[in-house]
C-alpha cells in the first residue's frame, strides 16, 4: 500500500491526531503568557527526564552513571528553580550567603593583595 492509502483509509484519525496537535500548541501558548517561556523549557526538559526514568524503571532501558548524574543535577535544578520562585525572599537569602562565602575567600599567602593569578 502506498502512504496516501493510508490516509485515506483512515482520515478520522489523521483529523484527531491534528486537532490535538493544534490543542497542545494552544495549551503551550496559554502556559507561556501564564507564566513564562523559561518555565516551559524547563518544565519540558524535566518531563524527558521522566520519560526516561520510566523507560529505564518499566521498560528495562539501561542507563549509565554518568547519565544517571547528569538527569539528577538537571531535575535537582529544576526544584532549585520552583524553590526560588516559590520563596524569592529565600532566594535572595542564598545568594546573599554565597555572595558572603566568596568574598571571605582567602587569597594565598604568596601573592599580592589585588594580583591576578
Amino acid at each position: 500500500q502506498g502512504h496516501l492509502e493510508v490516509l485515506t483509509q483512515r482520515p478520522e484519525m489523521f483529523a484527531a491526531a491534528a486537532a490535538l496537535g493544534l490543542a497542545v500548541n494552544f495549551c503551550n501558548m496559554l502556559l507561556v503568557q501564564v507564566t513564562s517561556s523559561l518555565f516551559c523549557k524547563i518544565l519540558n526538559t524535566v518531563r524527558g527526564i521522566c520519560l526516561i526514568y520510566v523507560g529505564v524503571v518499566f521498560y528495562g532501558e539501561e542507563m549509565t552513571f554518568t547519565e544517571f548524574s547528569g538527569y539528577l543535577v538537571a531535575l535537582l535544578g529544576f526544584v532549585a528553580y520552583n524553590y526560588v520562585q516559590m520563596f524569592p525572599n529565600e532566594g535572595e537569602r542564598l545568594e546573599s550567603a554565597e555572595h558572603t562565602a566568596l568574598i571571605n575567600i582567602e587569597e594565598p599567602a604568596d601573592s599580592e593583595p589585588g594580583s591576578k593569578l
